[in-house]
């Protein structure tokens, strides 16, 4: 049985590692992307995951990751986008920079990869594929402190050309990765 990969980007940490790990146990290949190199990024090599560092905010490593992954896969099954940035709006930088940074991260390059990736997922095997942006709870709480960052994790979706969007329903199998009461992550099945 032949599974297509799944893009996530930043699979390094925190929900984009625990669910690459999670897919990567179960069977289902996966390709990460990475800005900074954990230890965590080892033992997702080791079982199995195809990774690439790539730092949003740097142009000719985006088209790098994109043009790798055209070359690379014929298909895939889905793109998980965890990519993250947090700035304080207090920091030092003129707050039109750091909403451009913010929208480079969590809008930008997300509609590129989905955008540049899109005749892969229609050569999907599966009956369809998908496309996520997992946001937080400060994308629907707010921030006093991260008032442009919480701005750019709005949750939205795109619409690509030939892909319509499709709003989960009952019959449509989730999953949901949770935190227990030790902060450790888990995938879920959610019915």
């Amino acid at each position: 049985m032949n599974i297509d990969p799944t893009l996530i980007t930043v699979a390094g940490k925190r929900t984009g590692y625990h669910l690459a790990k999670s897919f990567l146990q179960r069977g289902m290949p996966v390709i990460g992307t990475f800005r900074t190199r954990y230890d965590s990024l080892d033992e997702l090599e080791q079982l199995g995951a195809d990774l690439y560092r790539c730092d949003f905010h740097r142009r000719e490593d985006v088209e790098q990751l994109i043009l790798r992954i055209l070359e690379r896969y014929p298909r895939l099954r889905g793109i998980v986008h965890d990519v993250s940035e947090w700035l304080s709006d207090d920091n030092d930088m003129p707050l039109h920079r750091v909403m451009a940074r913010m929208m480079r991260v969590h809008v930008g390059v997300p509609y590129e990869i989905n955008h540049s990736l899109a005749p892969l997922l229609l050569a999907c095997t599966d009956e369809s594929a998908d496309i996520i942006h997992i946001s937080d709870y400060i994308g629907s709480r707010g921030s006093q402190k991260h008032i442009v960052s919480t701005a750019g994790k709005g949750d939205g979706a795109f619409a690509l050309p030939g892909i319509e969007p499709t709003p989960l329903n009952s019959e449509q199998r989730a999953y949901l990765v949770v935190h227990d009461e030790e902060q450790q992550s888990c995938l879920k099945s959610a019915a």
